[in-house]
C-alpha cells in the first residue's frame, strides 16, 4: 500500500477545463501526461479532442484508477509523452462537458506495472 501511496504522491494533478481553454503544464522531468474522466463519462470522451502544444493526444492504455476525493474516481482516456523543459499547453474540448483532470507522471515507466 505504501508503494501505491508513494506513486500517487509523485503525480502532479491539474484541473482541466473541458471547454478548450488552455492549461499550462510545467515539466521538471520528462514523463507521461494523462487526461482522466469519471467512469460515467469515459465512453463519450475523445482523446483527439485533447491537445498538447497543438498535437492530439492518444488513447490511453493505462489501467490507472485515480481517487480524486469525495468518492470520485477518475480513469485515463488520453495520454501524451512530454519532454522536460518549457511549459506545455494542454487544451481539452470535450463536447459532453465531462469533468476532466490531468496527471503528470514524471517517471519513465508503465503505469500498468505500478497500479496493482
Amino acid at each position: 500500500m505504501e508503494q501505491v501511496s508513494n506513486y500517487f504522491s509523485s503525480l502532479t494533478k491539474y484541473d482541466v477545463p473541458g471547454d478548450g481553454r488552455v492549461k499550462t503544464i510545467s515539466a521538471n522531468k520528462s514523463g507521461t501526461l494523462y487526461v482522466l474522466a469519471r467512469w460515467i463519462a469515459l465512453k463519450q470522451t475523445k482523446p483527439a479532442q485533447c491537445k498538447v502544444n497543438g498535437l492530439s493526444m492518444q488513447r490511453s492504455s493505462s489501467n490507472l484508477i485515480y481517487p480524486a476525493g469525495d468518492g470520485q474516481i477518475f480513469f485515463p482516456f488520453a495520454q501524451f509523452d512530454i519532454k522536460q523543459g518549457n511549459p506545455h499547453k494542454l487544451s481539452c474540448n470535450q463536447s459532453n462537458g465531462a469533468e476532466t483532470i490531468a496527471l503528470l507522471d514524471p517517471h519513465v515507466r508503465s503505469l500498468s506495472k505500478q497500479a496493482a
